[in-house]
């Protein structure tokens, strides 16, 4: 016959499973999310005056504090980063630049603006 050994007084042998792994304490993805949210934002809101310009600067700023902080969701932090410098390039351009140029294409932005 076979020797069998019996669970030491009585008590049952319960089978450990590993812990699930638990995600990163220091990670900033609500950054890089906001950041990507803040650049589409002002992407879509260029012809309304100053909104753009203070969206996309909070945009690329978090974005940078996204880059910096090495989460695992640093492509929308860089889509932040470079949709909120679109945005402000496309403000330069259409408030500053189209009516040099004899393009009265955004004359609503620079109306609503006052100039």
């Amino acid at each position: 016959m076979e020797d069998y050994q019996q669970p030491g007084q009585g008590q049952p042998q319960w089978q450990q499973y590993p812990q699930p792994p638990q995600p990163p304490k220091n990670s900033n993805n609500g950054l890089c999310i906001a950041a990507m949210v803040l650049g589409i934002c002002s992407l879509v809101l260029v012809c309304v005056p100053f909104i753009p310009i203070a969206t996309g600067v909070v945009g690329i700023v978090m974005s940078v504090m996204g880059l910096k902080s090495k989460g695992a969701m640093q492509g929308m932090a860089i889509a932040g980063l470079v949709t909120s410098i679109l945005a402000l390039v496309f403000v330069l351009i259409f408030v500053l630049g189209l009516n040099e140029f004899g393009l009265n294409a955004c004359y609503g932005c620079r109306h609503m603006a006052g100039f």
